[in-house]
């Protein structure tokens, strides 16, 4: 009798491991499978996020190209109004240099546009 019940008690047991082996098992297999997937998900964010680095550096480039073309033309304006300035008290000779002055200014601006576009 105490043999028998040492049997069932064995045999249970050896049920309940055998279970607990497989419910480990699928544990395992669910384990990798996220982890394969969260690899998968962070490579997917630095590549992402490489791409934002990549155009943030190609906008601040291109922000440095303009602000540098709009302080050429703010020189451009700046020699146009020491022309003007400097003009103002020889009327005969300065119309010919404010004439200059707004043709030079005016092809400065011109060219900018067409670089632009």
């Amino acid at each position: 009798m105490v043999s028998l019940i040492a049997s069932i008690a064995s045999i249970v047991l050896l049920v309940i491991c055998l279970i607990l082996i497989a419910q480990v098992r699928t544990l395992k297999s669910q384990m990798d499978a996220f982890a394969s997937e969260w690899r998968q998900e962070m490579i997917d964010l630095i590549k992402y996020a490489t791409t934002l680095a990549h155009d943030a550096t190609t906008t601040a480039s291109e922000t440095k190209e303009l602000l540098e073309e709009r302080a050429s033309d703010v020189q451009a304006i700046d020699r146009m109004t020491k022309t003007v300035v400097n003009t103002i008290g020889y009327p005969f000779v300065s119309a010919g240099r404010l004439r200059l002055a707004v043709h030079r200014g005016r092809k400065v601006f011109k060219d900018r546009r067409e670089g632009l576009s």
